[in-house]
This record gives C-alpha cells, sequence and structure tokens, in this order.
C-alpha cells in the first residue's frame, strides 16, 4: 500500500499485524477508509495533514494487514480499531469514515463515547451494496446484513 509523506507503520492489534498511517500535527482525525482500501482517499488524507494529525488504519485485510477467522462483522472489526485508539491513547478524535469505514464509525461511537468528540459520515451504509472484493474478504459480514441494520432502527 502506498502512503503520502510517511512510509507505513506496523502495529499489533487484537493480534493482528496492523499497517497504519500517522502524520500530522493538530487535532486528531483518525480516517476509515471504504470498501476499496484506502488508496482512493490518499489525495483527502495528505490535505488533512497539513493541519491534522491523521492516523489511517489498514482495516483487516486490507494493505498488509492481517485479516482473521475471528473478523465476521463491522462489530468484530471495531474492537481492531479501538485497540488502536487505546495503542496510540488517542483522544478528543474525529472519526471520519467513508462507507465501510462510516459504518465502523458508528459502531465505535457507541464503544468509545469518551474519547471520540465528532463524527463525519460518508455513505455510512456503504455495505448495504456488496463488492466482490468486500465479499471475499468478509463473507460472513453480509450474511445478516439487514438484521444488522435494522438493529440500529429499530
Amino acid at each position: 500500500m502506498y502512503y503520502p509523506a510517511a512510509l507505513p507503520k506496523q502495529i499489533t492489534l487484537s493480534g493482528l499485524e496492523t499497517e497504519y498511517f500517522d502524520e500530522g500535527s493538530g487535532p486528531v482525525v483518525l480516517y476509515l477508509h471504504c470498501n476499496e482500501g484506502p488508496n482512493p482517499e490518499l489525495a483527502l488524507i495528505q490535505s488533512l495533514t497539513k493541519t491534522n494529525r491523521v492516523v489511517m488504519p489498514a482495516l483487516p485485510g486490507f494493505g498488509t494487514s492481517e485479516t482473521a477467522s475471528f473478523i465476521k462483522s463491522v462489530d468484530d472489526m471495531s474492537y481492531v480499531v479501538l485497540d488502536l485508539i487505546e495503542a496510540l491513547d488517542l483522544n478528543d478524535v474525529t472519526v471520519v469514515g467513508s462507507s465501510l469505514g462510516g459504518w465502523l464509525a458508528v459502531e465505535l461511537a457507541t464503544k468509545a463515547s469518551p474519547r471520540i468528540a465528532r463524527l463525519v459520515l460518508d455513505n455510512p451504509l456503504g455495505l448495504r451494496f456488496k463488492t466482490d472484493h468486500t465479499e471475499r474478504q468478509f463473507p460472513d459480514i453480509f450474511q445478516d446484513l439487514p438484521a444488522q441494520w435494522s438493529a440500529y432502527f429499530s
């Protein structure tokens, strides 16, 4: 995976080797990428680093980040990102989530609310429409998708 202005860093989260980007200074932005992986957002990330500290993990199964059989839902994936928030001691975080990342941001907000100050969501229902790549990476996520979403709105 290519990142602008910095080499990717590695950290072990939930027992998984995870690649992440951490660049810039200022208010913390945790950027959670879309189903296509982090590459489509790189221009935005580079722009945000001018005035913010931007942290962006390559979610499990993307980039060189490992995946694991225990990740069967976005809820499961959220614990990996929570480990990152705690490992880097991130506070007063603005979480920006696109598609898969938007859904994940909502999950995080329910679990790490003291650390998360703001959410910026771009198409957080992105997983409603399966992509071949995402279905191959996380086949179990889609088995009960309607029930998972109805829980948010009931």
